[in-house]
């Protein structure tokens, strides 16, 4: 008689560790960081022509359940503090993230790098601060997700020499926008001091002349 109830008492014990045993695993998990400094560099076209600033930022993606991921989408946007707006605003479904990275396995508790960047019409000041969310699913199925919202430790603004010849082969001229269109700012803008002021660094009194020439 004791056995049988002995038998009833076990089985609820049994029941627990039989399901425990057959649970699922926990799902992998992912974090984020920034690695390195954003870096900055001009852009150029028709050999000399400057067309604006690219800013690019090294994003790492880490798993640390001991669980590997197939990563599938990544949002994110990168902004300027200093300058106070966005330099970029990008959404990679799993389409376009394959096309951008390839497949991209993060190993369990190993990590991944994603370089990420976009251009900047001005002259990036800094902190970059990127944010988003990377997403992906892991080896049992379980889809996981990360946000971020990071600084780049710093900002390395590179300012090479523009090369030596190209379509803008006046003086100065690739340090400046296409020039029909800075023509348009000055014929939009009236000729005013605050303009004149403001791009008294960037034209010389050399290209006004050409400038105004061109205009009329």
């Amino acid at each position: 008689m004791w056995k049988v109830a002995a038998a009833r008492l076990a089985a609820p014990f049994l029941a627990v560790a039989v399901s425990a045993g057959c649970s699922s695993p926990e799902p992998a998990r992912l974090t984020a960081s920034v690695e390195g400094p954003a870096v900055a560099a001009p852009q150029f076209f028709h050999g000399n022509c400057f067309a604006g600033w690219s800013v690019r930022v090294e994003l790492r993606v880490r798993e640390t359940e001991g669980t590997a991921v197939w990563l599938d989408g990544l949002d994110f946007r990168i902004l300027d503090a200093g300058l106070g707006g966005a330099v970029t605003d990008q959404s990679l479904d799993s389409v376009t993230f394959t096309d951008n990275y390839g497949e991209r396995l993060v190993p369990p508790h190993g990590s991944v790098l994603l370089p990420v960047g976009g251009p900047s019409g001005e002259r990036p000041v800094g902190p970059i601060v990127l944010e988003g969310v990377v997403r992906g699913r892991d080896e049992n199925g379980n889809a996981v997700a990360a946000s971020f919202h990071l600084t780049a430790s710093s900002l390395d603004v590179h300012d090479p020499e523009p090369p030596g010849a190209g379509a803008c082969s006046s003086p100065g001229m690739s340090l400046l926008p296409d020039p029909p269109l800075l023509r348009r700012r000055l014929l939009l803008d009236g000729g005013s001091q605050a303009f004149r002021a403001r791009s008294a660094r960037r034209v010389t009194s050399s290209q006004l002349t050409f400038l105004r020439k061109a205009s009329t």
